[in-house]
């Protein structure tokens, strides 16, 4: 599994280096400006980015190769959930970053901000739920055939962080609603955990079906 884990980090970076500049930009730009809508954008296409290391994986055949070595099938799904997850880390750590920067310049502590650690909390949960939806039917379709719906997701949130960038006070009220609903923050979390192990057994149960 650990051989796993360094190729995706390798192909991340290999084939992510734009990627990773232009987040960059993203979230100095949600630091130096005081808002959190460029910084949504990052966390949410790191979200969708495993489902672009599997269409390089198809591509290349490397499902048919690992699986001539000692990996299994539960070993190349499992490994693209736990990259999930680390980006999910990742964003987190960016997020933070980008607020104590922002606090800093602003001279405003937005990380201790009760709005602010839920927005940031709510960012966190859809950046897991964007591929809990998404990698079961990557696993099912293909990359290929799935594409179609890749795309359409890509263009929802893309178009989803570019309005959420310039109208900053709708994630402010979304997080507002969470401050104020003690119980939602538990509720949001059981329910996207439930969802992400939903559906990392539904991809094991669909690639060990498919036909490769």
């Amino acid at each position: 599994m650990k051989g796993l884990l360094l190729k995706e980090l390798y192909l991340f970076w290999h084939h992510g280096r734009l990627f990773i500049l232009l987040a960059a930009i993203m979230a100095a730009i949600s630091a130096f400006g005081g808002t959190i809508g460029p910084m949504l954008s990052v966390v949410m296409f790191f979200g969708i980015y495993p489902m672009t290391l599997q269409a390089y994986d198809e591509r290349s055949k490397w499902p048919q190769y690992a699986l001539t070595l000692t990996y299994s099938r539960s070993d190349l799904v499992n490994i693209k959930y736990i990259l999930v997850l680390i980006l999910a880390l990742v964003s987190s750590v960016i997020a933070a970053a980008v607020s104590c920067i922002s606090g800093i310049i602003y001279d405003k502590p937005m990380s201790l901000d009760p709005i602010y650690l839920s927005t940031l909390f709510v960012i966190c949960l859809l950046m897991c739920s964007v591929p809990s939806l998404m990698l079961p039917f990557v696993f099912w379709l293909g990359a290929e055939k799935g594409r179609l719906l890749y795309c359409i997701f890509g263009g929802l949130i893309g178009a989803a962080g570019g309005m959420l960038s310039s109208s900053s006070f709708v994630v402010a009220g979304i997080a507002a609603d969470v401050v104020s609903s003690p119980l939602l923050i538990p509720g949001l979390l059981a329910a996207a955990t439930a969802l992400f192990g939903a559906s990392w057994l539904l991809s094991l149960k669909l690639f060990k079906r498919r036909e490769l």
